[in-house]
């Protein structure tokens, strides 16, 4: 999981949207997406990610981050939001809003 979520951050592959960050995670780049076919798998890879994120780059907004899991052999995809950590004192849940 940790190998997973540091080169997510190093190669790039979260995508910027104006409110929320998203990535993909498929067959191609995972041998081990067995693991990530459980959300609750899934969401610690993404609060993992979200914190790696943080600290690779200290000045960008907290925003949520969506991930993709597809799996080719089943034609599924699992989709998970993961809520980034306030750095406000403001504890309201704000995610209904931003796909208004």
């Amino acid at each position: 999981m940790v190998r997973v979520g540091v080169s997510l951050v190093l190669r790039k592959k979260i995508q910027l949207h104006n409110l929320f960050r998203w990535v993909m995670i498929d067959n191609d780049y995972l041998g081990d997406i067995e693991l990530f076919k459980f959300p609750l798998a899934l969401q610690k890879l993404g609060l993992f990610t979200m914190d790696v994120h943080q600290r690779h780059k200290p000045k960008s907004r907290a925003k949520p981050l969506v991930m993709c899991v597809t799996d080719q052999k089943r034609g599924k995809s699992l989709v998970l939001a993961v809520m980034a950590t306030q750095r406000e004192t403001n504890n309201r849940n704000d995610f209904k809003f931003r796909f208004k």
